[in-house]
């Protein structure tokens, strides 16, 4: 590429994000995608087209408003005949994790927007990461926190009849100077019949 034109070529007015509700999902989790698409030029920008590259082997689509296709592939296609200078365009896609794989994967959700402004075609990508973890993954954590739980259940049972005893107006301090009273005794006599 020349010196010339490196200084002629425009920037893109087209500006794409993405965002995604969760960055870590399991199997059975719903996700939402939010793309904001906006016309940062001076002029429109004609027949745009946002294709979503959407890894249907591991997402169901929910709900996709304003979706025009949905290709061979899974993509998801969205369509629009013209964005004024300023305008955005919302698209905001809702899915289930499916749950017929195992492990963990990174997923990566790209959308690939394109169009036509001032006479030249334009276009602009931009991806998502997530991780998802499978059954298997989740099998191992489910049984740590039950035992945790069982653990403090056994724990928690003195602190269970404390409330009760309170209940009743149970004098604690006359209970505790009268216990170590008990301990203090034993150690005592069994001092002074060592000595002996």
């Amino acid at each position: 590429m020349e010196e010339n034109d490196i200084r002629i070529k425009k920037s893109s007015p087209l500006v794409v994000k993405k965002f995604i509700d969760k960055e870590v999902s399991k199997s059975g989790d719903s996700l939402k995608f939010s793309i904001i698409i906006q016309n940062s030029g001076d002029q429109p920008i004609e027949n745009l087209v946002a294709i979503e590259k959407f890894p249907s082997e591991f997402l169901q689509v929910t709900s996709a408003a304003g979706l025009k296709e949905i290709a061979e592939n899974g993509d998801l296609i969205f369509k629009r005949e013209i964005l004024e200078s300023g305008e955005i365009w919302p698209i905001r896609i809702s899915a289930k994790v499916k749950s017929n794989f195992s492990g963990l994967e990174k997923l990566s959700n790209e959308i690939v927007v394109s169009g036509k402004f001032a006479a030249r075609e334009i276009e602009k990508k931009v991806a998502v990461s997530f991780l998802t973890v499978g059954k298997s993954k989740l099998a191992q954590p489910e049984i740590i926190s039950e035992k945790i739980e069982i653990a403090e259940e056994q724990s928690s049972s003195i602190s269970r009849v404390m409330p009760k005893l309170a209940a009743t107006g149970f004098p604690f301090a006359s209970m505790f100077i009268f216990f170590f009273g008990l301990v203090f005794a034993h150690f005592s006599y069994r001092k002074q019949k060592l000595i002996s």
